[in-house]
């Protein structure tokens, strides 16, 4: 095969996992709307436009500073990340829609952006139809929801993606910038970060990589989230300015002890929580076991890095549970030993299975958006 009917190879099987990525995501929407109507919860657009998307919002419009007062704490708009109200006003010089509606819009882009993300730096470490199967893996998540709603999920997942391919490519100094920009998204940027500047300096001391460009992309790659929170602490008047404002959410770093003591209060609590309780161990022992996987099976050490900070990231802080799950959406290096698996079964047995996996996560998945914050 010439150099130019394998571009055109990669490109067609690449627009094929995106387009299977977009029917599930509007299957998603539409049962969404169904799950709607018969909990009588709202408007579609009203459910895919709130929480979140309503500061993001706000501080798109207004700028930082604003504090409420909740049952939990004050809740300060610090604790959001600037990336995507950034966009939000940069976009609405131009459409005049409301940001909540830009935002959503932007994340709808961002996720299809992320999607070829997704496949491209899984074919990148496997195959093509590893790379397929996790795309649709990833888009059946049930959490993977808040890639239609307007939540920063779709950019970190577009940006960790491309980081994490372009780091397989040797592709230095464009990592550590879209490592830059991850760390501008969100907390859980800090994976990203982590990846490329462990991989980068590791290809340093293997001689895999010239040193000037290993400094640079370690130099660049923290300058996102170090700048953000600078930029907190001296808006605030205090070097710990941004974890304060987490703390007025009920969200600060405890190594893991609120996510213990509530797992095994489940476990201890008899009947169907104890079930569930049982449920998450199992769980997070399988999520360790695919990263653990992955390792072995010759996954470049940048996804192992990413799959294991957000992990860690995931369930060492304190607080409201119920976001938890969305937290891990990004973390599509943890499918890839799975898909491969799944890529050895005949189609005639992976497409039932995926169809049934798509209604019923995208059924899990409403009834979880309707029944409390993501």
């Amino acid at each position: 095969m010439t150099g130019r009917a394998e571009r055109a190879g990669l490109w067609r099987a690449a627009a094929y996992a995106m387009a299977l990525f977009v029917a599930i995501r509007l299957l998603g929407v539409a049962i969404l709307e169904v799950v709607l109507r018969v909990r009588d919860a709202g408007s579609l657009h009203h459910m895919l436009t709130r929480y979140d998307g309503q500061w993001y919002a706000g501080i798109a419009e207004n700028g930082y500073g604003t504090t409420i007062s909740a049952h939990d704490g004050l809740h300060s708009d610090y604790a959001f990340f600037p990336l995507l109200p950034l966009l939000e006003r940069a976009v609405h010089a131009v459409v005049q829609l409301p940001f909540a509606d830009l935002g959503m819009a932007i994340n709808w882009v961002a996720s299809l952006i992320a999607a070829a993300g997704v496949y491209a730096a899984t074919q990148r470490g496997t195959d093509r139809r590893t790379a397929t199967i996790a795309t649709v893996l990833w888009a059946i998540y049930p959490y993977a929801i808040v890639l239609s709603m307007s939540y920063t999920e779709g950019l970190l997942c577009a940006l960790a993606a491309w980081a994490l391919w372009a780091v397989a490519d040797r592709r230095w100094l464009l990592a550590g910038v879209l490592a830059a920009f991850a760390g501008l998204t969100r907390p859980t940027g800090a994976a990203v970060v982590a990846a490329v500047c462990v991989a980068a300096l590791v290809a340093g001391i293997r001689g895999r990589a010239p040193w000037r460009r290993v400094v640079l992309t370690v130099v660049v790659a923290p300058l996102g989230l170090a700048g953000y929170l600078a930029y907190v602490a001296v808006r605030r008047h205090e070097l710990m300015g941004y974890f304060h404002a987490t703390e007025g959410w009920a969200r600060s770093w405890d190594s893991g002890r609120y996510f213990a003591d509530w797992v095994s209060g489940l476990v201890r609590s008899g009947g169907l929580e104890s079930v569930k309780g049982v449920g998450l161990v199992v769980l997070l022992l399988g999520m360790v076991w695919l990263i653990w996987k992955g390792a072995r099976d010759g996954l470049p050490l940048a996804y192992t890095v990413f799959s294991l900070v957000l992990l860690l990231m995931t369930i060492g802080t304190s607080g409201y549970f119920g976001s938890r799950p969305r937290y891990l959406l990004p973390a599509f290096t943890m499918l890839i030993p799975f898909s491969a698996w799944l890529a050895r079964f005949r189609p005639s047995l992976r497409i039932p299975i995926a169809v049934l996996l798509a209604v019923g996560m995208a059924v899990l998945g409403g009834y979880a958006l309707t029944t409390g914050a993501p």
